[in-house]
Order: C-alpha cells, then sequence, then structure tokens
C-alpha cells in the first residue's frame, strides 16, 4: 500500500500554510504555493521558497 502524505516543515509552523492538495479527482499532480508572497511579471522566473515536505513510501522523503 503506498502511503502519501504532506506536513508544513518547522520553520513555517506558526504560519497559515495550505498544504498541497489534488483539486479534482483526475488531476495528474498537486497544487501547491509559495510560502511567501512572490510577483511574478509576465515571462519572468522566480524561485519561491515552499513550506512543505512530503513522503512516498515508494520514492522516499522531499522538501518542496
Amino acid at each position: 500500500m503506498d502511503i502519501r502524505g504532506f506536513e508544513v516543515v518547522s520553520a513555517y509552523e506558526e504560519a497559515d500554510i495550505n498544504l498541497p492538495q489534488r483539486k479534482t479527482a483526475e488531476s495528474a499532480g498537486y497544487d501547491i504555493e509559495c510560502a511567501e508572497a512572490v510577483e511574478i511579471q509576465p515571462g519572468e522566473m522566480k524561485l519561491c521558497i515552499s513550506s512543505e515536505s512530503c513522503l512516498w513510501s515508494n520514492v522516499g522523503f522531499a522538501r518542496l
């Protein structure tokens, strides 16, 4: 049985963080959000800090 889950990392425990979720049953991936507000202009790329860590039983642990 696969085990998947997300949790807020300790640095953001007191912040109002929404954990990743699939918006529909047919979603191919999870919708995630940045830990801090970031404004991205059209055509611009920025590195965002996330506040989640995840666990997949068949892959291991990852920090998003």
